[in-house]
């Protein structure tokens, strides 16, 4: 392995692990060498040590395990201790995580503002998760009852085991009058929400 070679995994389905061996090798006639790589990207794994004497080499595992679709690089750093001086090499890799099936997860099925007052707004939020692994894109809302709104950002899109954050207003406007709002959208593939809110005077 010299510093800026590539390795190159190609398409890899999303949640899926491909494994590739990389040679490390000891030029030296004379000396023995240690060394050894980490990596610092998500995606990526690579973490191993080698001890060779002069002359020899040792395969050694990278993997890719895509979670978002698209190219991904990785510069996976290998530091050679001995002989000295320490000098440090630098594997770039390469992978294209392809397909994968997102899944929804909402993180409650019911919101309730409990009682506020004529005149005031209470808000409170929800979570979209993507369980699955592909990516989920979808919007929430808007509500179908005119007590209840949207606010903030309500479009999403969430690679594998992102989570967003979604705020619902509630805005009482007569007194004494408790609101059950069911089947609130949060996007295609999510289950729905009831929002519940009592309004008392001010």
């Amino acid at each position: 392995m010299s510093s800026g070679d590539t390795l190159d995994f190609g398409e890899v389905s999303l949640g899926q692990t491909l494994e590739r061996l990389v040679t490390i090798q000891n030029k030296s006639t004379t000396s023995a060498s240690n060394g050894s790589a980490y990596e610092l990207c998500p995606d990526f794994g690579a973490n191993f040590a080698t001890n060779l004497l002069a002359g020899t080499s040792a395969l050694r595992p990278i993997t890719f395990t895509p979670t978002r679709e698209g190219i991904q690089y990785c510069a996976v750093p290998f530091v050679c201790n001995l002989p000295s001086p320490r000098v440090q090499y630098y594997l770039i890799c390469r992978g294209v995580g392809v397909g994968g099936t997102p899944v929804c997860q909402v993180s409650t099925s019911t919101i309730d503002f409990l009682q506020v007052r004529v005149g005031q707004t209470k808000d409170l939020t929800f979570q979209i998760t993507n369980t699955g692994t592909g990516t989920l894109a979808g919007t929430a809302g808007p509500s179908p009852c005119s007590e209840f709104s949207f606010v903030g950002p309500v479009a999403y899109s969430l690679h594998a085991s992102e989570t967003a954050t979604i705020t619902v207003r509630y805005t009482p406007t007569s007194v004494g009058h408790t609101t059950s709002c069911p089947l609130v959208p949060t996007g295609d593939g999510c289950s729905s929400l009831t929002l519940i809110g009592e309004a008392i005077a001010p």
